[in-house]
C-alpha cells in the first residue's frame, strides 16, 4: 500500500476577545505616541513597548489550523502569527470511533453535555466541517476540523467503516 500525504490550512476567524485586544491594543499605541507628542523624548519607551505589544496581540489572534493526513495519521497544527506553530492534536484512524459531518446523524450519539469538544476550524458556519469522534483519555470527545475533499475521501479510503462522507 503506497503512502498518503495531504495537508490542508484554514484560517480561523478572530473571535470577540481577539477583536477586543486587538482594539485595546491600539488605543494604547494611540495613547503612548499621544504622551511622546506631550511628554516628549521621557516617553519613548512606553511607545516602543505598546507598539511591540500591539505586533504580539495581533500574533495571537491571527491564528490558522494545518491539517496534516499521512497514511493514517492525522495531525492538526495551530499556527500562530504565520510564524509560530504548534502541534494541538493528533489521532490515528484507528483510533476513531466515527468521521462524519456534523450534521450526519450518525454522531447523534456524541452530541450530549458529557462529550468534550474542541473546535478545529475556521469557527465561521459551513457546510464542510467534519466531526471525529473518539474517546480520548477515557472521555468521548468529539473533534470539529474542516478538510478538503480530498483529504476525506484517502481518510475513507483507509477507514470505510469509519469515515463517512457528507
Amino acid at each position: 500500500m503506497s503512502e498518503v500525504f495531504l495537508e490542508w490550512i484554514v484560517k480561523a476567524k478572530t473571535t470577540t476577545l481577539g477583536i477586543a485586544a486587538r482594539i485595546g491594543g491600539i488605543l494604547l499605541v494611540i495613547i503612548a505616541v499621544l504622551s511622546f507628542v506631550i511628554l516628549g523624548i521621557y516617553s519613548m519607551i512606553a511607545v516602543f513597548f505598546t507598539g511591540f505589544l500591539l505586533y504580539k496581540i495581533w500574533q495571537w489572534t491571527n491564528i490558522e489550523y494545518e491539517y496534516s493526513f499521512l497514511t493514517g495519521e492525522l495531525d492538526i497544527d495551530m499556527i500562530m502569527g504565520q510564524n509560530s506553530r504548534k502541534r494541538v492534536f493528533s489521532i490515528s484512524i484507528n483510533d476513531t470511533e466515527i468521521i462524519a459531518h456534523e450534521k450526519s446523524d450518525r454522531i447523534a450519539y456524541f452530541n450530549n453535555p458529557d462529550v468534550t469538544v474542541i473546535d478545529y476550524s475556521t469557527g465561521i458556519p459551513s457546510d464542510d466541517k467534519y466531526v471525529i469522534a473518539a474517546n480520548l483519555d477515557g472521555k468521548k470527545t468529539k473533534v470539529i476540523f474542516e478538510p478538503n475533499r480530498k483529504m476525506i475521501e484517502a481518510m475513507r479510503e483507509l477507514a470505510p467503516n469509519k469515515v463517512f462522507l457528507g
